[in-house]
């Protein structure tokens, strides 16, 4: 009776961890998703201080270079779409997104990493 017992805890246990785990990583990809509509939406919009907070541009040692770089670009992004959301890595996902600029349509890249608690969007890097 005790085996039955400590067998059927076990399985509870992994059930309940199972169904945790893949919730988890439904809720990081609804928040990636969500970052990165913001930050696309932002390029539609040159909205300077939605693209500072979502990305960390390598070009840049720090944000006020960002910003000052950022303020004085002029493109003329019309549409945005996400392509793909894939994992990578446990704290990475890469994103492919479809960016229609000038009337030009290209895809592109972006990794997506966690740092310090918080999901950024990696751009500036050749991919």
């Amino acid at each position: 009776m005790r085996q039955v017992k400590y067998y059927m805890s076990i399985a509870l246990f992994l059930f309940i961890l199972t169904g945790c785990t893949s919730q988890a990583a439904e809720t990081t990809e609804t928040d990636i998703k969500k970052l990165l509509n913001q930050y696309l939406e932002a390029l539609e919009e040159n909205d300077t201080e939605v693209l500072l907070q979502s990305s960390r541009d390598v070009r840049f040692p720090n944000k006020e270079d960002q910003r000052e770089a950022y303020d004085t670009m002029s493109q003329d992004i019309t549409d945005t779409n996400i392509v793909n959301i894939q994992q990578v890595k446990a704290q990475e996902y890469e994103a492919t997104v479809k960016i229609e600029e000038d009337g030009k349509s290209i895809e592109t890249t972006f990794p997506i990493r966690r740092a310090d608690n918080e999901w950024n969007i990696i751009v500036g890097q050749d991919y």
